[in-house]
């Protein structure tokens, strides 16, 4: 490998003492997406580093440093350290998270070879965090993918570790570290699966896997889309879903996609006078992602919810398995509506119980409400 690798940049707290006093978010839901005149956020205006690592191979002659636009990738020999934190959402009336933080020194990629994107970056007063982080992972992303295409796809083959180090206010010693995890998805917790449903899924015991079927390539999409959440990409995914469960007819059926899914929507039962966004609009949401390249389209949230829902609904239908399945959106209650009243009482009063691995001090639950 060209160069000489850079430890400043695999450990951004190197050469600091053990007890050296230092700063960790405690979990990515925790940096406040309010605006700073509702919550003063202590990273406010802060110079950092935005990170993402892959697995890769050595690529002998590759510049020690290559710069696309801002970002600097690099090689790097394993291991990276990092801080990683895990969030588990409980079963339950009350939702109720837990979170453990590995904290300081997480060693990540023992003996392999990888490449290290980094984005400097400061931390925005004006907008909420996670959409600040969403950017810059989609920037630092382009970047590896155009060093991929001139190349070839050795030099970023599985991603290992994404966070945030932050610089205290000179701009030159980390001060703290964040790991990234945004769009944590929250669930309804009172759920659990009933007679009803039970019964579908004995129904799929017999499901013949090994038949080429356009529900099994359009699971693959959806699924990638829903573990990706509302991103520009899940809204591309969703949309092949809603192609794959909708072709042509017939080698002379020249009909729109809109007019096709439109068609597949209502022989699955949906009346399309009660969507909150037409087809029409999501597919034009679709096409300024794919064509226009916008990043953060207006109805980026909406779109990605209700083709999730859409995208659901027509698996289902063609699987057999509409009634008696969950509600299409996740969000909508099971529960009888004498009960939907403490349920909303007990959803806005939620629960964080937080476990650090570094044996240091615990961290105290958060307060009650």
């Amino acid at each position: 490998m060209a160069g000489e690798q850079d430890r400043s940049r695999t450990d951004p707290f190197a050469g600091q003492p053990p007890d050296t006093a230092r700063d960790y978010s405690r979990a990515p839901s925790d940096l406040s997406t309010a605006p700073p005149a509702d919550r003063a956020r202590p990273l406010d205006d802060q110079q950092a580093r935005y990170r993402l690592a892959f697995v890769a191979m050595e690529v002998p002659g590759l510049p020690a440093v290559v710069k696309i636009g801002p970002v600097e990738i690099t090689q790097q020999a394993g291991p990276i350290w990092t801080q990683h934190t895990y969030i588990r959402q409980r079963p339950g009336w009350r939702p109720h998270y837990d979170k453990t933080m590995h904290q300081g020194y997480l060693q990540v990629g023992q003996g392999l070879q990888l490449t290290l994107a980094e984005l400097p970056v400061v931390v925005p007063r004006s907008q909420p965090i996670q959409g600040a982080l969403a950017q810059w992972r989609d920037h630092v992303l382009a970047a590896v993918s155009i060093l991929a295409a001139l190349l070839d796809e050795r030099v970023a083959q599985r991603e290992l570790l994404e966070d945030l180090i932050v610089y205290d206010s000179t701009g030159s010693r980390p001060w703290a570290s964040v790991d990234t995890g945004v769009r944590v998805r929250d669930f309804l917790p009172k759920k659990r699966v009933l007679s009803q449903q039970r019964q579908l899924l004995d129904q799929l015991a017999t499901f013949d896997l090994s038949h080429e079927r356009a529900e099994l390539g359009a699971g693959r999409w959806y699924l990638r889309a829903v573990q990706s959440g509302p991103t520009p990409d899940a809204v591309v995914f969703l949309w092949i879903v809603m192609e794959a469960l909708a072709p042509p007819t017939s080698k002379g059926d020249t009909r729109p996609d809109v007019r096709r899914v439109e068609e597949a929507l209502t022989k699955a039962g949906l009346a399309l006078d009660q969507l909150e966004l037409p087809i029409g609009r999501l597919a034009g949401l679709r096409a300024d992602i794919v064509h226009k390249g916008i990043e953060q389209p207006e109805l980026l949230y909406a779109g990605f919810y209700e083709l999730e829902a859409l995208a659901r609904l027509l698996l289902r239908h063609r699987l057999g398995v509409v009634e008696g399945a969950w509600p299409l959106v996740p969000s909508d209650s099971m529960l009888q509506p004498g009960l939907q009243g403490v349920e909303r009482w007990l959803r806005d009063r939620p629960k964080t119980t937080m476990q650090r691995v570094d044996n240091g001090p615990p961290l105290d639950e958060e307060r009650e409400p």
